[in-house]
């Protein structure tokens, strides 16, 4: 957010709305304001929340046959129907069938700066575009990580961190493809009861995260809603699970594909607000997912008053580092740091069980909204 051409206050909180949502290659029913209202199941808005539109909107969709202009348009035409606002659109972005589209509020318009938009393939031989992303969507481990190496936003400083690393703020949303490992008939009577502890147990995302393999320090509010997958069309109480295939009868469990989750700088400001599906939307075999959040942001450019003079200098302290080295011999060790404010370079070497105490500076930047500093052993 920044107010180079702007003579308002910049805010210090927004509220966010993210959306997620497999459209099964069908055309979208003319009304979908229980999604952009956050209505259904799971953790929902209260009556006056609701009525309060939200500076962003972030819509991502798969099996979207819908060419582009057309949804951004039909996405603006149904804010305009809910907040009476003109939504502008700063990104729309596409791979195939897979879509994300961020809109804002008109007063934000000027404010937003430095847009990147991205894709990586993930399908076969990670040449097709059936899978992948457009930095918001993937299928399984593998897929992962390839889009934290490969997807190319942000500021090019930072290319040498995963995507993870380089924003104040990083929303992941879309048909992440995980299952259930449970027996369709055991999932199908926890869900009938409205019990979902059992089976977020045996979620292959939440045991994955376990096992820190995928979506490390990423937060995911709690689930209280069915399985957003695979219902059969039309209805929202029946879920299909067998299908048909040319290689013989695929079972497809009742899931949590669609999922929305993110990653803050810590000691950062965010705050879920809710979390859920729509339960009126049937036109497809996936129920859209919706969630909204209250986060804090900083300017990327100096304020037209003047910086205080508190803030003409900054820096970072580490009291004490301790490094295990976990080898049988004695080779030695360095600590490096790496960030976009140093000015260079700075590393202390030494040997397994040396402490130290190191402490440098450096001048406050005018054009950055956040810094980054990792330590490699």
């Amino acid at each position: 957010m920044k107010n180079k051409h702007s003579n308002q206050d910049e805010p210090d909180m927004i509220s966010i709305f993210i959306g997620s949502w497999n459209m099964g290659s069908v055309p979208a029913p003319r009304s979908q304001a229980s999604w952009l209202l956050c209505r259904g199941l799971g953790k929902t808005l209260d009556e006056i929340t609701v009525t309060i539109p939200h500076d962003l909107y972030a819509f991502g969709s798969q099996e979207n046959s819908v060419c582009d202009r057309e949804w951004v348009e039909s996405l603006r035409a149904m804010l305009k129907e809910q907040t009476e606002l003109d939504y502008k659109p700063i990104a729309v972005q596409t791979l195939w069938n897979i879509k994300i589209a961020v809109l804002v509020k008109p007063e934000h318009e000027n404010r937003i700066s430095h847009v990147g938009m991205s894709s990586v393939k993930t399908g076969i031989a990670n040449t097709l575009g059936n899978k992948g992303a457009v930095g918001v969507s993937f299928m399984r481990n593998q897929n992962y990580l390839d889009i934290l190496r490969l997807l190319s936003l942000g500021d090019k400083q930072l290319s040498s961190f995963d995507i993870s690393l380089r924003f104040t703020h990083l929303f992941w949303l879309g048909d992440l493809n995980y299952r259930l490992d449970m027996d369709i008939q055991e999932i199908l009577n926890y869900i009938n009861r409205k019990e979902f502890e059992p089976l977020l147990k045996v979620d292959q995302l939440n045991l994955e995260r376990e096992k820190n393999k995928v979506f490390l320090r990423f937060g995911e509010e709690e689930i209280s809603f069915p399985p957003t997958y695979r219902y059969e069309r039309g209805s929202r109480d029946t879920y299909v699970w067998q299908k048909q295939k040319a290689t013989g009868m695929r079972t497809n469990v009742p899931s949590w594909c669609d999922r929305i989750l993110w990653k803050s700088y810590p000691e950062t400001h965010i705050v879920c607000n809710s979390y859920g599906c729509t339960d009126d939307i049937v036109t497809s075999d996936h129920s859209p997912v919706f969630a909204t959040f209250e986060v804090g942001v900083t300017s990327q450019f100096v304020s037209k008053k003047g910086l205080p003079k508190s803030s003409e200098q900054a820096y970072i302290e580490f009291e004490s580092i301790e490094a295990i080295v976990k080898t049988a011999s004695r080779t030695k060790f360095f600590i490096e740091f790496y960030s976009t404010c140093l000015e260079g370079e700075e590393s202390h070497r030494g040997v397994p069980s040396t402490s130290c105490l190191l402490e440098f500076s450096f001048p406050a930047l005018q054009n950055k909204s956040s810094n980054i500093v990792t330590c490699l052993v």
